[in-house]
């Protein structure tokens, strides 16, 4: 299927593309009743965060009383009905899409609330859906083999900035340089936000990536009139995002945490994160256990979660991720090439490469000593691998928790 796509790619032309995946969009809009002109709905884009933004947005805007429906890479969420995504993809194909929505207007959603990504807006998923507010958080290099550039990418993602027609709202982090081609993009009122901006209260989400998302989702939540009460109340019952700093506890003397962190920007932002809480703590290590996705995603970035993740750790262990069809050891080897370049300089480090998804996170449990940090990343709460015998059931947290609770570390 990776094969015909790519192929087909190479003889088609982009416009028909266009063209195909604009009529499919419009029938599937068509057979669901457009559902996505009769809502009220916020897209949020970026690279980093999005997925965060959506769930605490949604906690907040339900909290201030709101019917909130809300698909992400985590969850869907339908009212008080929440369910794992369990599709492999962030923002979900047009026929699930549209779906989703005729199911929003059916149970009479106040807001709607979506993850969108570069793909989703270069295929059209997002047409014939009319957005009230587009939200932008960071923007870094990903998905550059499937749009060509980075200047593609961008350009993709400003495609929901566009959408708007003018008449809707932008939100937009302007930390980055990226910011100012979607202020280029004309909307009814524009919020802006910086990282530097002081945050009004505190959070129990770590990392200075997280202050981005609570500034994110704070201005969106006041763009609509939420009280600031109403905000710092909300966030407050929030210790921890699924998946995304997830930790294990089961009563161990070392930190066990959960993590999707699987581009090299999040890897870094986690990993920072991370040190930041070992300051001050004596006899500690970080142990982080990484892999890379195979099926000709982002081979390019493969060395460097190598180098990232042995810049920062004082032991590496690369396994297995979702390889699909990609020889699995090759992966490791290219993950490998980007921890020797820093491993040569950083002698302590230590580097171990295990095949075995599961036998590598208890290798990294069995290491860890007291008041260590053990760092699960690549797939979060994920239910699935995708190997080269399709799909079989998967939980990082469930390996953990079990390996915990019958080893000698309790």
């Amino acid at each position: 299927m990776i094969f015909m796509k790519s192929f087909l790619k190479k003889i088609v032309s982009k416009n028909i593309f266009k063209v195909y995946y604009i009529l499919v969009e419009f029938l599937v809009a068509l057979f669901y009743g457009f559902p996505g002109k009769r809502l009220r709905i916020i897209g949020v884009t970026g690279t980093k965060g999005k997925s965060t933004v959506v769930y605490l947005a949604s906690y907040i805007f339900e909290k201030a009383g709101y019917k909130i429906g809300a698909t992400s890479s985590i969850e869907f969420k339908l009212g008080k009905k929440i369910s794992v995504n369990k599709t492999k993809m962030t923002m979900p194909g047009r026929i699930v899409l549209q779906k989703f929505l005729r199911d929003c207007v059916k149970q009479k959603m106040d807001y709607v609330i979506l993850e969108i990504t570069s793909e989703g807006l270069y295929q059209n998923r997002h047409k014939f859906i009319n957005f009230e507010t587009a939200l932008f958080t960071n923007l870094f290099p990903e998905h550059i083999e499937s749009h060509g550039s980075f200047e593609n990418y961008k350009k993709a993602k400003g495609l929901l900035f566009k959408a708007l027609k003018g008449k809707g709202n932008a939100i937009i982090n302007t930390s980055y340089d990226e910011s100012k081609y979607y202020l280029t993009f004309k909307s009814k009122e524009k919020h802006i936000f910086k990282s530097t901006d002081k945050l009004p209260f505190k959070t129990h989400l770590i990392g200075d990536f997280n202050k981005e998302n609570v500034l994110a989702v704070y201005n969106l939540a006041r763009s609509y009139g939420i009280k600031k009460n109403i905000v710092k109340s909300a966030l407050d019952k929030i210790k921890f995002v699924p998946g995304r700093l997830d930790p294990i506890d089961m009563g161990q003397n070392f930190k066990v945490y959960i993590d999707y962190a699987h581009m090299p920007a999040a890897l870094e932002s986690v990993l920072q994160a991370l040190k930041n809480q070992m300051l001050n703590v004596k006899i500690q290590k970080l142990i982080v256990v990484i892999g890379s996705q195979g099926g000709g995603r982002d081979k390019w970035k493969r060395p460097e979660m190598g180098r990232i993740a042995t810049k920062y750790a004082d032991i590496i262990i690369i396994t297995n991720e979702d390889p699909y069809k990609d020889n699995p050891w090759q992966i490791i080897e290219d993950i490998y090439r980007g921890s020797e370049k820093i491993k040569n300089f950083k002698k302590q480090a230590k580097v171990i490469k295990i095949l075995d998804r599961e036998f590598a996170i208890k290798k990294a449990l069995s290491m860890a000593e007291k008041n260590d940090i053990v760092l699960i990343s690549g797939k979060g709460l994920e239910p699935w691998m995708e190997t080269a015998n399709g799909k079989i059931p998967w939980s990082d947290a469930k390996i953990a928790e079990k390996y915990l609770k019958t080893s000698n570390k309790l």
